[in-house]
């Protein structure tokens, strides 16, 4: 028996590519070729240090990493022909490798001296002004790709159980909750939040052309959910457990009638015991049970309900 049903959760959508971009190195920011609102492409230049020093220091280390190699490939062609000692070859090998990694340092350090857009994108954040003096590692730009989007909800332990069944994922947003968008499930959390106890689900979906879909807009995620009969429990109370014997009970409040009749329930055993309560199956999530006290009342008794 299975039972097909809906559910939403509230979520936040986020751009799936966004990056704070700075520098490797420190300098002077020379070039600041962007704006809040700019629209780039993958390696287009956004900003650029005052590279002088760094080209200078570059031109050194790569003079010297010639010289060191030229110098290196006649002393190994001498040893060859034992024209030179085994510790001239070494000295003249070292001496060759220390300039080469020192010509490969000054070359990084001249490349990292431009920022690049690492893909296609939007600036929405700008931190520095032009001709101000720049540490390595501060954030000058913030890039984000909003051409696809993703949200993430929080979903129960039941429901993340019963995940494989979700199917016609969509999202809503509150500022056009007339409009339903198809998505996908792209990433399950298998760690509970230790707070809620839920897990962290992230859907992906393509923004509409006509809509204009930010980062941190919020809304709600959806799908339906073709559950076995198997596959529900719901959360009771350690003290409305009866037991007798090898049975476990529970009294529940006939609707209509707030008589007291006894329900046989089985533990959940996919999940332990918790701080909150007990997962039981054999109840519907919208029965009506007596929570403590069991020992005092009796099957077929009326009572109120509050």
């Amino acid at each position: 028996l299975n039972e097909t049903v809906s559910r939403t959760y509230p979520g936040v959508t986020s751009a799936l590519n966004n990056a704070n971009i700075a520098f490797e190195v420190s300098g002077k920011l020379n070039e600041l070729k962007v704006d809040v609102g700019s629209k780039v492409k993958k390696g287009d230049l956004l900003a650029k240090l005052d590279l002088r020093d760094f080209e200078n220091s570059f031109l050194r280390a790569k003079s010297e990493y010639k010289r060191a190699k030229s110098h290196y490939e006649r002393i190994e062609k001498a040893a060859k022909s034992n024209a030179v000692s085994k510790q001239d070859l070494t000295n003249a090998l070292a001496t060759f490798e220390e300039a080469e990694a020192s010509y490969k340092i000054a070359k990084k350090v001249l490349e990292d001296g431009a920022l690049y857009a690492p893909f296609d994108g939007e600036i929405v954040g700008k931190y520095v002004e032009q001709f101000e003096n720049i540490n390595a590692k501060q954030p000058i730009l913030r890039i984000v790709d909003d051409s696809k989007i993703e949200m993430t909800v929080d979903l129960p332990e039941r429901m993340r159980l019963a995940i494989g069944a979700v199917k016609d994922v969509w999202v809503r947003l509150d500022a056009f909750k007339d409009v339903i968008i198809s998505a996908e499930i792209v990433n399950i959390g298998s760690e509970p939040s230790e707070l809620t106890r839920t897990y962290p689900i992230t859907v992906r979906f393509e923004k509409p052309e006509d809509l204009k879909i930010i980062s941190g807009m919020v809304g709600e995620a959806g799908g339906f959910v073709n559950l076995k009969k198997d596959d529900f429990y719901t959360t009771i109370p350690s003290t409305s457990l009866l037991k007798e014997g090898e049975k476990v009970f529970v009294y529940k409040i006939e609707k209509g009638t707030n008589i007291l009749k006894k329900q046989e329930i089985t533990l959940f055993n996919r999940f332990p015991l918790k701080g909150d309560g007990v997962p039981v199956r054999g109840l519907n999530p919208d029965d009506v049970i007596v929570s403590a006290g069991v020992s005092s009342v009796i099957e077929g008794q009326k009572v109120k309900v509050k």
